[in-house]
C-alpha cells in the first residue's frame, strides 16, 4: 500500500462499480413515506398540484392499498366493502370511480370518510386552496354541511363536511375537467 499518493489507478473500476451499484439502487427503491400519497393529504394534493396526472395517481394508489390491479373500478359492490385506514390515521368508508359511467375509471372520484377520526374540513381545504363555497344548517331530518371547492383548468375537487361544531371532512369528489 503506498501512503500520500492517493488511490491507485487499480482500484478504480472497482469503486466506479460500487458507485454505479449505488446510484441504481437508491433510483429503483423508492423509500416508503407520509409524501406517498397513501394519506389523505397526498391523495387530495396530487390532483390538486398535478391536474389530471394526480388524479391517475390517486386513483392508482387507492388501487393498490385495495389490492386490485389497475383499471379496475373502484366500488363497494366490488371491492371496498371494508374501511380502509390511511397512513396518518383518515378512515375511507367507500370509494367510488367512474361515478358518471363513463367507462374511464380515472374520470372522477368519490371517497366518503368515517366520522371517527375527525379531520376538519377547513384543513383540507387549506391544504389544497380550495375556498368556502356554502353553509346549510341541518334541521330534525337533514345534517347540515359546509361545502369547499377547489377549481383548475383540469380539475374540480368538492369537499364537503359536517356544518357547526367541528366541521369534519365527510365526502371528497374528485373530477377530471372536461
Amino acid at each position: 500500500m503506498r501512503f500520500g499518493h492517493g488511490p491507485s489507478t487499480r482500484d478504480f473500476p472497482f469503486r466506479f462499480l460500487l458507485l454505479a451499484v449505488f446510484l441504481v439502487s437508491c433510483s429503483t427503491h423508492p423509500q416508503a413515506s407520509s409524501h406517498d400519497g397513501a394519506d389523505l393529504r397526498g391523495l387530495i394534493r396530487a390532483p390538486a398540484r398535478m391536474g389530471g396526472a394526480g388524479v391517475d395517481q390517486t386513483v392508482a394508489t387507492l388501487q393498490a392499498r385495495y389490492k386490485v390491479p389497475p383499471g379496475t373500478a373502484l366500488s363497494p359492490l366490488v371491492n371496498t366493502k371494508q374501511p380502509l385506514t390511511l397512513d396518518d390515521g383518515a378512515v375511507v368508508v367507500q370509494t367510488l370511480t367512474d361515478l358518471n359511467a363513463t367507462g374511464d375509471v380515472t374520470r372522477d372520484l368519490r371517497l366518503d370518510m368515517a366520522a371517527q377520526p375527525c379531520l376538519p374540513v377547513a384543513r383540507a381545504a387549506a391544504w389544497i386552496g380550495a375556498r368556502r363555497l356554502s353553509a346549510t344548517p341541518g334541521s330534525d331530518t337533514v345534517t347540515g354541511h359546509v361545502d369547499y371547492r377547489f377549481e383548475s383548468a383540469q380539475v374540480r375537487i368538492d369537499l364537503t363536511g359536517e356544518f357547526g361544531g367541528q366541521e369534519c371532512l365527510r365526502v371528497i369528489e374528485i373530477y377530471k375537467q372536461p
